[in-house]
């Protein structure tokens, strides 16, 4: 009784295994670039505000919108020079146009509890007045915060 041996697995080729390999990690290389450059290309100007009330779950790196549209990030958030207020320093895309009459809240974000900076024109007068009156001279240009 002869027994025959039975190809039971194909032999691996390492160069096949080493092109697919090199394959992935150029893809995924490209992918990381790309998403980066378009980050890098995006002109900021930062900003400062000063809030009066507390900003817990306000965190660097957290987004700032304008009605609800991502145009940039918080970069600090500290004690400002008063010694009284807090001072969050963020970025927002240079082509968003910033005047006298927008103002800056933190607002909510879900129902995690995490916030964010929301900017914003403000309907009542009355609401555009309220805001911490600055005592000393900030760093970069100011757009006052609303409560």
């Amino acid at each position: 009784m002869a027994t025959e041996t039975i190809p039971t697995r194909r032999k691996n080729n390492p160069f096949l295994i080493g092109v697919f390999v090199l394959i992935g990690f150029l893809i995924l290389t490209t992918a990381v670039i790309w998403l980066g450059v378009s980050n890098f290309f995006t002109d900021y100007t930062k900003y400062v505000t000063y809030f009066d009330g507390s900003v817990e779950g306000l965190e660097p790196g957290g987004p700032v919108k304008y009605q609800g549209v991502p145009i940039g990030n918080v970069k600090s958030i500290g004690l400002a020079p008063d010694g009284k207020l807090i001072e969050v320093v963020f970025e927002i895309e240079s082509k968003t146009a910033i005047n006298d009459k927008i103002r800056v809240k933190a607002e909510i974000a879900g129902i995690a509890g995490g916030k964010f900076l929301q900017l914003f024109y403000p309907d009542n007068e009355k609401v555009a007045s309220l805001y911490p009156e600055i005592n000393f001279t900030p760093t970069y240009p100011v757009i006052l915060s609303s409560p």
